[in-house]
């Protein structure tokens, strides 16, 4: 939404990139980006939903910061999206986006705790420089997060995950 908590305009004297203290903990500041009815929060329009059985949003609440897809910033909130995917027997989860060390790597990490294989597909992400990259990806590694390439799970693959 507008005016979001981790939006450096809402916050008087500060830029993309600082830090403030939240309720919840450390945030960081952003650019004003994805802000709920405009095209900047727009999925694709040539992205096939055909199918689709949940389009989970988040971010959605102005006073919360959301990385996770299963749970908000606060630590507390849950999204359901945990037990939706226990509910289907879901038991393996392959993420792909942007800010691979960001939401990415944070669903990744969430999805662990909830007791679910969890793979990151990096041809099928990105990532902002910085030099903590190295640390979260050996973070995801020790969590038991995969890593491997779309190739290895589409139908070219040779074997199954």
């Amino acid at each position: 939404p507008q005016h979001h908590i981790s939006f450096a305009s809402r916050h008087a004297g500060k830029a993309p990139g600082d830090v403030i203290q939240a309720p919840y903990g450390p945030q960081a500041l952003y650019a004003d980006h994805c802000v709920q009815g405009s095209w900047g929060a727009e999925l694709d329009q040539g992205l096939d939903l055909t199918g689709s059985v949940l389009r989970l949003h988040k971010g959605c609440r102005a006073d919360v910061d959301s990385f996770s897809a299963f749970t908000e910033n606060d630590r507390v909130t849950t999204t359901g999206l945990a037990a939706m995917l226990h509910e289907r027997e879901i038991r393996r989860i392959f993420f792909v986006g942007l800010s691979m060390y960001g939401c990415v790597r944070h669903s990744a990490m969430d999805a662990r705790k909830a007791g679910f294989d969890a793979f990151i597909v990096t041809d099928a992400c990105r990532a902002r420089p910085s030099a903590s990259n190295t640390q979260f990806a050996r973070e995801l590694a020790d969590a038991g997060v995969g890593f491997l390439h779309a190739t290895d799970i589409g139908p070219a693959a040779h074997h199954p995950l």
